[in-house]
């Protein structure tokens, strides 16, 4: 598969030059799984066209590393913004390359959960997400660090990050396959034991799950951290204790109404670090997306790292707060 820019010579321009007073230096990366061809090349000018008299270049790297590179070489070379569509995987490779300077991510939801543009505002439709690049405000939000991983949704073992495991491998996407597989491995998890150690406390458990938030969501309108704020310094952290596959099922509505918190085997604690410790090596997830982890976690929070284009009039704080207020 090539990579390189797509058919779209740049500087693009658009039908909507009035509505952008200052032109800008833009380059977009799009997931190469992203559809068929001449799909991503409609996305690429429909993308390119929310830059209106900006030098826009649309690019479609081969491969994981060569997106990672491309958002690399648009950093270093002081790109103002550097717009990413795929999912919450594709994000995450592109936003860790950001994090630390002074270009701004922008994101166009194109994946199955989108948990990370929906915790932020950001539709999941096209129009949605190209209204957001054209008349969005700039935020500088938190990012975490798990031993030196950054994640900027969620990261968390047990449960979850199993789930995450198996459906990385499978084939299928979309919530129903999600759905599918959490159910099957429901019926055999066991709960692990843990030991969380704050700064001022230490729980042991056997645990269900633990997710370190950085943002709300799963993905797929979950809400697993409801009132996590991504421009506070802190993480909030969920422990879901052991429970039963038919209380999970019972349960599991709470996760999409926001009201999580209140069932009973749920605790959240807020933090700037955490250290979570197990027997063994096993799965860990950043961002949905598996990683190899050895049997201590180290948990942080790096202030402002990454600056995103979120809608107009979203405000991280007070959405953070909305929630709480609903799920108490």
């Amino acid at each position: 598969m090539r990579s390189g820019p797509l058919p779209l010579n740049i500087p693009f321009q658009g039908p909507h030059d009035s509505l952008r007073s200052l032109p800008m230096n833009v380059v977009v990366l799009i997931n190469p799984k992203a559809g068929m061809p001449g799909d991503r090349k409609r996305l690429g000018e429909r993308v390119a066209g929310a830059f209106p008299g900006s030098e826009v270049r649309v690019l479609t790297p081969g491969s994981r590393s060569a997106m990672v590179a491309r958002a690399g070489a648009a950093v270093e070379r002081g790109v103002e913004m550097v717009v990413v569509a795929g999912g919450d995987g594709t994000i995450h490779d592109v936003a860790s390359v950001v994090a630390g300077s002074d270009t701004v991510l922008g994101i166009v939801p194109r994946g199955s959960g989108n948990g990370f543009a929906r915790g932020l505002g950001i539709g999941p439709s096209l129009r949605q997400a190209i209204g957001v690049l054209r008349s969005g405000h700039d935020v500088r939000l938190d990012t975490g660090v798990v031993n030196d991983e950054p994640f900027f949704s969620v990261s968390g073992l047990g449960f979850d990050a199993l789930v995450g495991e198996s459906f990385t491998r499978s084939r299928l996407r979309g919530f129903l396959p999600y759905l599918s597989i959490a159910a099957r491995e429901s019926l055999q998890y066991k709960p692990i034991e843990v030991n969380i150690v704050f700064d001022d406390r230490e729980i042991v458990a056997k645990v269900f799950l633990v997710t370190v938030a950085n943002t709300s969501q799963f993905g797929s309108g979950a809400i697993i951290a409801p009132g996590a704020d991504p421009t506070d310094g802190r993480l909030d952290v969920v422990v879901i204790r052991s429970l039963t596959a038919l209380e999970m099922l019972l349960h599991t509505p709470k996760l999409f109404d926001g009201s999580i918190g209140t069932y009973s085997r749920v605790e959240i604690y807020r933090c700037r670090s955490v250290c979570i410790l197990r027997a063994h090596c096993g799965p860990l997830h950043v961002d949905g997306e598996p990683i190899d982890s050895g049997p201590s976690l180290r948990y942080g929070v790096r202030p402002g790292a990454l600056r995103v284009r979120l809608p107009a009039g979203f405000d991280p704080a007070a959405e953070a707060a909305r929630q709480r207020s609903s799920s108490s």
